[in-house]
């Protein structure tokens, strides 16, 4: 482990314990948070954001579906925004940490009657968990023990997953990324970001990531139904804390990417004699639509890159300012014009991100 005074996941005055909620669908305590965090700081504890999501990231149930808009596009590739992508299912986490959600996912992908084994010649879908060099082994580990949880139970997990390091900001960390990807034949399709919004020194290392890997050679630029935007869908879910510290990176986002907030509305179903499956109860009105997890102060967004930033010859702007303060397009000087204009950020309409920032309740 590097030097805690210098280290990243382990600020000034750190105290925090382990996280306990009853949307977890394991024990927490199989995470050994409380020695992680002494460990790995930051990374060791399962973050508040990690538990809302899960519902999202699951299979609809038989019982209880929770109707979500936009709807997930990991288990129904029929219904991906790529709607010409023959690539199989690929998810990039980054910053897992303990990955206790997207463990949830790989659950998912348990064989059974849900989910039958691909057809021949057909990859499997595979996630990636990513998160920086020295946190690699609390990854692997969670994973192990994942794997060895379905041998225990005689599951054959229709997955493949792999753990690699991509510290925020590596670009070359990253091209060692693309380069596995280039070697499998493969694209990715989602990025998950679970709860990765806390530091305000570290935005512009985490969106410089984000938009390496939602851009060719990782993901496919041009393929979406919606020729507004592009490339593999973000998934980025986060607990208000301070809008103080949040707001700059939402406003940052929204100049690279169109974004969306995740709505859930409930619907149940009632058992019919005679029938093998329930049918949906109409006979009550549904639940209003909603947003997401705002009962624990958590929100969802669905992000998707803004087709001109994918456009031939549009380059990542150099500096933490023109990164977070200007958005660059593809044009006359090779991608380096910057877009600083306020009104041109507001005709973008990522104003939209102001808006709902300002209707959050924040601490």
């Amino acid at each position: 482990m590097s030097d805690p005074s210098r280290h990243p996941n382990f600020p000034a005055n750190l105290s925090i314990g382990p996280s306990r909620h009853a949307k977890a669908e394991q024990s927490v305590d199989d995470f050994e948070q409380d020695d992680a965090i002494q460990s790995y700081g930051i990374a060791g504890r399962i973050w508040d954001a990690s538990y809302p999501i899960l519902p999202y990231l699951s299979r609809p149930s038989a019982l209880v579906i929770n109707q979500f808009s936009p709807a997930s596009t990991i288990f129904a590739q029929s219904d991906s925004p790529l709607a010409d992508d023959e690539s199989p299912v690929t998810i990039l986490e980054l910053g897992s940490g303990q990955s206790m959600a997207t463990l949830h996912l790989l659950n998912q992908f348990a064989g059974g009657q849900d989910n039958p084994p691909p057809a021949d010649g057909q990859s499997l879908p595979k996630v990636f968990l990513s998160d920086l060099p020295d946190v690699i082994p609390l990854c692997r580990r969670n994973v192990q023990k994942w794997r060895d949880q379905h041998e225990r139970q005689a599951g054959v997990a229709q997955v493949e997953v792999d753990v690699v390091p991509l510290a925020w900001g590596d670009l070359e960390m990253g091209g060692q990324l693309a380069r596995q990807l280039a070697s499998e034949k493969r694209s990715l399709t989602h990025v998950l970001l679970i709860d990765l919004v806390y530091f305000p020194h570290l935005y512009p290392l985490l969106l410089r990531s984000l938009l390496q890997v939602t851009m060719p050679p990782f993901g496919k630029a041009s393929e979406s139904r919606d020729d507004t935007v592009g490339g593999p869908e973000v998934i980025l879910s986060y607990k208000t804390r301070s809008l103080e510290f949040e707001e700059p990176f939402f406003h940052a986002l929204g100049r690279y990417f169109r974004v969306q907030p995740l709505l859930v509305q409930l619907e149940k179903n009632k058992e019919v004699a005679g029938q093998v499956e329930p049918q949906l109860d109409h006979s009550n009105d549904r639940s209003e639509w909603s947003v997401h997890g705002v009962g624990d102060e958590t929100y969802t967004y669905i992000c998707h890159r803004w087709a001109s930033t994918l456009a031939s010859g549009w380059e990542i702007p150099a500096t933490d300012s023109a990164l977070m303060y200007g958005a660059s397009k593809a044009g006359d000087s090779g991608g380096t014009e910057l877009l600083a204009s306020e009104k041109h950020a507001q005709d973008r309409t990522w104003g939209w991100v102001e808006n709902q920032l300002a209707a959050i309740q924040w601490d």
